[in-house]
């Protein structure tokens, strides 16, 4: 599960949540001891609950958010996940691992007017793209967050 604006991680914690309610419901169903299932809590939350945020007070938030509840934090990274994954840091790019997602969850910023700029960032994104009048098309020099955020999940890649 993946959040790419994470901001400052209520939809992980959630997440998390759920996740280790599942395995509660295993572990009593196959009569695991506690420390057991523990473990099994820590490794599927580190394996399995990822976010991205743009703004570095907000992935700190996260990153301590999770921490307290036990996931040990590393799941979080500082990125514009509306970026190409190439001007990704490369610690960043090996953790998010693209195309390895069940679940995209994102809340992101649409009540603001949010836009971004670059036409290498936006030309990624079909929503980010208009037609010209010789019924070529190509990307816009300011896109609307709220929009490309609809279509990023498809970089993040659904499995």
């Amino acid at each position: 599960m993946i959040d790419p604006s994470c901001g400052s991680g209520g939809f992980l914690a959630e997440s998390l949540k759920q996740l280790w309610a599942e395995i509660d419901n295993e572990a009593k169903k196959y009569k695991w001891t506690d420390s057991a299932a523990d473990e099994e809590k820590r490794n599927a939350a580190i394996k399995c609950i990822r976010g991205i945020d743009k703004d570095p007070f907000l992935a700190k938030i996260a990153k301590a958010y999770m921490a307290i509840l036990g996931d040990g934090k590393g799941g979080i990274c500082c990125e514009d996940s509306l970026d190409l994954p190439d001007n990704w840091q490369s610690s960043t790019t090996s953790l998010i691992g693209l195309g390895r997602f069940d679940v995209i969850l994102a809340n992101p910023p649409f009540g603001k007017n949010i836009k971004v700029e670059g036409k290498s960032k936006l030309s990624q994104y079909v929503l980010a793209r208009k037609e010209y009048e010789d019924e070529k098309s190509g990307p816009v020099d300011k896109g609307n967050v709220s929009t490309l955020f609809r279509e990023c999940r498809q970089k993040l890649g659904l499995k």
